[in-house]
Order: structure tokens, then C-alpha cells, then sequence
């Protein structure tokens, strides 16, 4: 998910409670109220919850609830946009927007990886989802394009108790409500349905296998083929060319890819994740981008990877991994 720029995310320290300048929040028979006129905002978070708010120096406002458990933290953060930051996020995707928001928040949540990403809209204004894994936690973070603010909306919870904690936060998504909705004559907000969220696995190319992408989240027992094939045989280099740049091995968040150049811009090597190795076919764009595919049994999935200096960042089916060579 590339960025199309750089813009400071709306939260800093959004898993610690912030020093509190008022308690916002209001009891009701589905859970607690929270809502901010100025942004036009409104969402019921699940429980009996009191909402910390801090207005931070740039004029964004940061909510913090948590659970008397202390093991479940709603963080709602509502950025305005000026006209140059709403003119950059206008002409990039929800992808890249949800990209620049992530990497801002990943360096708070310790070892953070990215699990299922979907798109779509909540409360009329286009939206993306993307649930996430810790270190004995896991949780979900939304981000909402707003007319003039940057809404987002995120979730941690102990992972033992995420299987129950996340339907809820997903429905909290849907009772939120947003005045530019509103005004523009929408009327109710539509219902954000978890399920269409979610992007569907890819069509096998064979209609009798069941292979799935293992780098791609998969749901629980979901069947894999794992018919891998060895990697090519070594092929042979100009030794008076340059490097091939994405030559070698590349190590990171559970992944292990090796490629070795065989001429040209092309590259074959294995990708090895959960034990399991897989042949790799890619060709090279340019010195910092190659995509490619690699096999499981009969099914190609499709891969891109940015190289920056020796780190690599490889993306498949909206599942991001950083290596290392």
C-alpha cells in the first residue's frame, strides 16, 4: 500500500490514557455515547465506559476509553483537514491513506503485523478496516474520510478475548454517525456489514483446488495446498553487471524470500513462511520494485516488493511483511 505523501497521523501514544480535559461520555441502554459536535461526530461504544478527551495542539481531538478490566481500550482520534492536507487525501485511495495511518501507528502497538484489510463506507463517507496482531493482543484499526476531518477509529484487546470483543467493536463501527452525512441528504447511515468488509479469498485457477495464499490472512481451518515445487536451479550472472539489486536472502516477520537474478530483469528463487516453501517467478521494474508470484500447487498468488537500501517490503493481497537482507 503505497503512500502518497507524508501527513502527521492523528494520534501519538494512543494505547496510553491521555491527561483528561473532560469527561464526555453518556450511559445509555447499548453501551456509552460518545460525541463531538464540532467534527459532527458520533459513535456508542460497547459497555459502560467513561471517555477521557484531549484537544491536542493542532486542533485534533483524541478520545480514550477503557474497560474496567483495564484490557480493552477504544481510541477515537478526529483530525481537521485544512485545504492542502484535504486536497492530498482527495486524490489518494482509502489503501493509501489507511498505509499512512498504520505506519504511524504500528511503532505504539509492540510487534504489531497486519491481518485482514477490507473497504468500503461508514456513515456515507468511504472507509477501510484492518484487524491487527500484538504481542497478547490483538484489535482493529478504522479510518474514515470525512469531508473536512481524518477520522480514525482503533481497538486493542487481550487476544484471548478478541474471538468476543471484536463483533462488538465492528458493530460500534456501524452506529457511528457524521453531520456532512447528514447534510448532504443521505439521511440514516447505512449499515457497515463486517462480512463486506472483508475482501474475498482469490478464484483458484484450478475449480478443484482449494489452495489458499499464505501470506494472505485465511480464516480458521481453511484448507491449503501445499504442493510446492523446489526453486529453479542456479542461473548463470554476468560477473562484470552490476548487482542484480534484489539478489539474496531477505528475512522478516516470519517470511523468508530468496531470489537470484536469470537475466535481464527477471529473478526466481522460493518463499518460505509456516514452514512450508514455494517456488517464486518475478521480474524487476525498476532498481526499488519487483513483482512476481509464487506457487502453491496449482494456484499463482501475486506479490509486489519496494527495496530500500537492504530492506525490503513485500505486500500480497493487502497482508503486509517487512525483510531484511
Amino acid at each position: 500500500m503505497p503512500s502518497p505523501h507524508r501527513h502527521r497521523p492523528p494520534f501519538a501514544g494512543v494505547l496510553s490514557l491521555v491527561l483528561a480535559l473532560a469527561y464526555v461520555s453518556f450511559a445509555t441502554a447499548q453501551g456509552t455515547l460518545y460525541e463531538n459536535p464540532a467534527f459532527g461526530f458520533r459513535m456508542t461504544l460497547p459497555g459502560v465506559l467513561d471517555v477521557i478527551e484531549e484537544v491536542l495542539p493542532d486542533g485534533t481531538v483524541s478520545a480514550t476509553a477503557s474497560a474496567p478490566s483495564g484490557d480493552e481500550i477504544y481510541v477515537i482520534a478526529l483530525q481537521p483537514l485544512g485545504p492542502e492536507d484535504r486536497a492530498r487525501y482527495a486524490s489518494a485511495t482509502i489503501e493509501e491513506i489507511m498505509t499512512e495511518v498504520w505506519d504511524g501507528f504500528r511503532p505504539e502497538v509492540p510487534g504489531a503485523q497486519a491481518q485482514e484489510y477490507g473497504e468500503g463506507t461508514i456513515a456515507g463517507a468511504r472507509a477501510a478496516v484492518l484487524d491487527y496482531l500484538g504481542e497478547g493482543f490483538a484489535g482493529t484499526l478504522a479510518v474514515i474520510d470525512d469531508n473536512a476531518a481524518l477520522i480514525v477509529v482503533a481497538f486493542v484487546v487481550n487476544d484471548a478475548r478478541h474471538a468476543d470483543a471484536g463483533p462488538r467493536f465492528y458493530a460500534a463501527l456501524e452506529s457511528i454517525e457524521l453531520a456532512s452525512d447528514m447534510s448532504a441528504g443521505v439521511g440514516e447511515p447505512p449499515a457497515t456489514d463486517p462480512a463486506a468488509m472483508t475482501p474475498d479469498p482469490p478464484p483458484a485457477t484450478d475449480p478443484a483446488s482449494d489452495a489458499r495464499n499464505p501470506l494472505a490472512p485465511a480464516p480458521v481451518d481453511a484448507p491449503v495446498n501445499p504442493l510446492a515445487q523446489p526453486a529453479h536451479a542456479d542461473a548463470p550472472v554476468n560477473p562484470l553487471a552490476a548487482p542484480p539489486p534484489f539478489a539474496g536472502t531477505f528475512v522478516g516477520d516470519g517470511l523468508e524470500l530468496r531470489l537470484e537474478a536469470t537475466g535481464g530483469s527477471a529473478y526466481e528463487g522460493q518463499i518460505r513462511v509456516a514452514g512450508e516453501t514455494y517456488p517464486v517467478g518475478a521480474n524487476a521494474l525498476d532498481a526499488s520494485t519487483i513483482e512476481g508470484s509464487f506457487t502453491v500447487g496449482a494456484t499463482a498468488f501475486a506479490f509486489t516488493a519496494s527495496l530500500d537500501g537492504d530492506e525490503l517490503e513485500l505486500t500480497s493481497e493487502g497482508a503486509r511483511y517487512r525483510l531484511a537482507r
